[in-house]
């Protein structure tokens, strides 16, 4: 089971918070630019291009690294096309996705605590959101 909470709702456009519930320990709490546009994954190189300090605030802030740790995901093997090799930011600009995702035990499922780690972790996150929706849309 999954849910995509957005707003104006999923078909809305806006980057919104993930909860995906699956047996097995498979379940996660994520958002981001998972699945980019050329156009998304272009602003957000971009940016990072031009001033990357932002969103290393964002992604080096306490709250997030608790929740997520670090942003991962797949990578080009080199510099995307345009930037150098050797570019300060080249391990930003090699992703393919900019998304985060917390995974969660079904003991984590199904504890009274559930729902405040879910607040919690989309807390967390709303910076990240901010950030990218604000340079993609």
């Amino acid at each position: 089971m999954s849910a995509n909470v957005a707003p104006g709702g999923r078909k809305s456009g806006r980057l919104g918070y993930y909860v995906h519930i699956e047996a097995e320990n498979h379940s996660i709490l994520g958002g981001g630019l998972y699945e980019p546009e050329p156009p998304q994954l272009a602003a957000w190189r971009t940016s990072i291009d031009r001033d990357s300090r932002a969103f290393r605030k964002v992604i080096a802030a306490a709250d997030f690294r608790k929740y997520f740790g670090r942003v991962r995901d797949d990578r080009l093997k080199g510099a995307p096309r345009g930037y150098p090799k050797d570019h300060p930011d080249l391990d930003l600009l090699q992703l393919k996705r900019v998304a985060i995702w917390r995974e969660l035990s079904d003991k984590q499922v199904v504890s009274r605590r559930f729902l405040r780690e879910t607040l919690d972790t989309f807390k967390a996150m709303r910076p990240f959101l901010r950030y990218l929706q604000d340079l993609t849309w």
